[in-house]
């Protein structure tokens, strides 16, 4: 065999078998980028990203919960963003109460971006809110001497 056609011969080859190469290359690239953005199944926790508002004082606060939750996944956000919550109680809270905090969200939205939700309700026990003093004894002397000491300096 002449060895130019032979060496041509070896080099079709070895092109065909590189343009295959890539070719599968680009296939799988492009099936697991469309794995990965629009089949995969994402879970989120619904509670993770709360945040819980208490507006007054120990007896009488009321509280508030949203999401502030951030995805650059525009599907993923889309869902976040339909989350609301329902919190019971929601007023006449106290110190010590106990909030049963449940998440609602799109279900469209979530069986059509292939979301699966963790974490739908939580439980949380108020605190650090403000107490009222019943008796003017309750409050601690050296409050009320700090107090007396900024009253009399308004006054004069």
């Amino acid at each position: 065999m002449d060895p130019i056609k032979y060496t041509a011969q070896k080099l079709l080859e070895k092109n065909k078998l590189l343009f295959l190469f890539c070719i599968l290359f680009i296939m799988t690239s492009l099936f697991l980028t469309c794995y990965v953005f629009f089949f995969r199944t994402v879970t989120i926790d619904v509670t993770k990203h709360i945040d819980i508002e208490y507006s007054g004082e120990s007896g009488e606060a009321t509280v508030t919960v949203s999401n502030n939750a951030y995805n650059l996944n525009q599907r993923t956000q889309e869902f976040l963003d339909s989350i609301s919550y329902q919190v019971t109680p929601k007023s006449k809270l106290t110190n010590g109460t106990k909030l049963q905090i449940v998440a609602k969200y799109d279900e469209n939205l979530m069986n059509k971006y292939h979301i699966k939700v963790i974490n739908e309700t939580k439980e949380v026990v108020v605190e650090g809110l403000p107490e009222r003093f019943n008796e003017a004894k309750e409050i601690d002397a050296d409050f009320q001497k700090t107090m007396d000491v900024f009253a009399n300096r308004y006054f004069e």
